[in-house]
């Protein structure tokens, strides 16, 4: 597919360039977790990746933008600052013993095995979220600021989001889902919402008004506005603090980009 590139993500593709001394390749997939994903360059690698799907092709051009923002996020700091999240197996245990005492039943209905899966798969959304939102948040205010080219696309883009994420507001999610799962992914939604309808003037939290995830929602968007840095340090700092408001810090640790394989999951 020929994706025709807005003079925006022109400019910072070239941007790109400009900082990491290399380019990025767009390569489609079908089995991502999300619509794009950034697999920013190790020092063995010729050029960062975007993997992307098709599927959301209306705001295609933002979504490569977004990516690239978190390519220049963790260029723009010294090799030695370039963290990044990693988790393990017996990480991975940590939170599956805390679902497998919320939703006893579902060990049983599920069984052993299924079960394992299906904890494998909460922690690794829930992480994703929880090192990635608040950077995401940063990205934006970027984009609209800087790139008015691309405000329609990005308009798009947050009310599929938006709209996605009010499903996700349903107590009968409970049924299948830990407390702490549904909780702590409402909760940074609710942040993220507010903090974005405060930049852009928009009304994507209304859906939240009135839910249980507005107390701790307000505490931790006011955290993250006194007290944020906004460039890479700022994001593992934030990260940080996400993850110990939420009580996920022993759910995730971080290691030095260079350090692991080429085959790392994606940003």
């Amino acid at each position: 597919m020929t994706i025709p590139l807005h003079d925006s993500l022109r400019t910072i593709l070239d941007e790109v360039r400009q900082v990491t001394g290399k380019n990025v390749e767009f390569i489609q997939k079908t089995d991502l977790p999300s619509f794009a994903m950034a697999k920013l360059a190790r020092r063995s690698m010729p050029r960062h990746l975007v993997l992307y799907t098709t599927d959301r092709e209306p705001f295609i051009n933002y979504m490569f933008a977004h990516e690239c923002g978190h390519i220049l996020r963790m260029f723009r700091v010294p090799e030695e600052k370039r963290l990044i999240p990693m988790w393990n197996e017996q990480m991975i245990e940590i939170a599956r013993r805390e679902f497998m005492d919320e939703l006893p039943e579902l060990v049983q209905l599920l069984g052993k095995d299924k079960f394992i899966h299906v904890t494998h798969n909460w922690h690794n959304e829930l992480i994703r979220k929880v090192t990635n939102l608040a950077s995401d948040l940063m990205i934006e205010r970027w984009l609209y600021d800087d790139f008015q080219d691309l405000r329609n696309e990005q308009r798009q883009a947050y009310d599929w989001w938006a709209k996605d994420a009010e499903e996700g507001l349903s107590s009968e999610n409970l049924k299948m889902v830990p407390h702490k799962a549904w909780e702590s992914t409402n909760t940074m939604d609710y942040v993220f919402f507010k903090l974005l309808d405060k930049h852009i003037q928009s009304t994507y939290l209304t859906a939240y008004q009135g839910t249980e995830f507005a107390e701790k929602g307000n505490l931790l968007a006011d955290l993250t506005e006194r007290t944020y840095q906004n460039d890479y340090e700022g994001d593992i700092r934030m990260v940080n603090e996400w993850a110990k408001f939420l009580g996920l810090t022993e759910w995730f640790g971080w290691t030095g980009f260079e350090d692991v394989r080429e085959d790392y999951h994606a940003q």
